[in-house]
């Protein structure tokens, strides 16, 4: 049964591959699988984060990463909190399934759950919804970011939460 990777090895991989690249100074971030404890990349790119990370890098450590993104762009040195500080947190993006108008997201069950740390919502009721070929962004509502329960898998805490939210859409 593989255990993950260990965290040295993980961090050495990390830095080879961004000085494989030649990035030297900055934050990038890699999506990997992890296969027979090491990690397989499939993308590094120099950028603060994506999709909801920004907000579960936050909830998580306290870091702000857009801020620390401008910091080093500035040539201003990083300060970031020891990694033992972070708390386990996950996170979940909330999808519209359905094309159409957004009459309302009912988030009003989320907050009775001792799991849920922050709702955030990025659109709002008359927004247009346009499902994949034709547009990828529209569809993404928001994100639940949680404290993980061990006896769940993160697939399964993610597909019931998300199930506590009812999305409503203007016929």
């Amino acid at each position: 049964m593989e255990t993950g990777i260990a965290r040295r090895d993980l961090e050495s991989q990390l830095a080879l591959a961004a000085t494989s690249l030649g990035f030297e100074t900055g934050i990038f971030m890699a999506d990997f699988i992890s296969h027979r404890g090491k990690a397989c990349f499939l993308e590094v790119s120099p950028r603060p984060a994506g999709d909801c990370l920004p907000w579960l890098v936050q909830a998580s450590g306290g870091v702000d990463t857009l801020g620390l993104a401008l910091d080093m762009a500035e040539g201003k040195g990083a300060d970031l909190p020891d990694l033992d500080t972070f708390q386990p947190l996950a996170a979940v993006r909330l999808f519209a399934r359905e094309p159409g108008v957004l009459k309302n997201v009912d988030t009003s069950e989320l907050p009775s759950d001792p799991r849920v740390v922050e709702v955030t919502l990025y659109r709002r009721p008359g927004h247009r919804i346009v499902l994949p070929p034709g547009d990828y962004g529209s569809r993404i509502l928001g994100h639940i970011i949680f404290r993980p329960e061990s006896r769940f898998t993160l697939h399964e805490e993610g597909v019931e939460l998300e199930s506590l939210v009812e999305i409503h859409m203007e016929s």
